[in-house]
């Protein structure tokens, strides 16, 4: 069958990655590709690897049960629990000696 001749447009950054690939192949089985050849196996890597190809794309899935994880992340604290799991993980449990937060700065013990 022959080829069909078709003209991409890529950017700087995917030519340049091109080039390195056909560099490092050269290296690795010591003849150098075309292009063609490359961008033509990473297309059938691409199709059986089609779910990481769909996450490179930026393709996303809505969760399937979003209700349940929220459940499972919710905690029910009272308010001053909640300040002190706040103060936890934005101090890492430390502050400075003498002071204490306020929730609307620091002020002296």
């Amino acid at each position: 069958m022959a080829p069909v001749v078709t003209t991409v447009k890529i950017s700087r950054e995917a030519r340049e990655m091109l080039e390195r690939l056909q560099a490092a192949v050269a290296v690795e089985l010591g003849s150098r590709p075309r292009f063609q050849d490359i961008i033509e196996a990473a297309l059938r890597l691409a199709w059986r690897r089609r779910s990481e190809f769909l996450e490179e794309l930026g393709a996303w899935r809505p969760m399937e049960n979003p209700e349940r994880l929220l459940e499972e992340l919710s905690v029910d604290l009272r308010v001053s629990e909640s300040h002190a799991e706040v103060d936890k993980v934005v101090y890492g449990g430390r502050r400075a000696s003498g002071q204490q937060c306020n929730h609307s700065g620091f002020e002296q013990e």
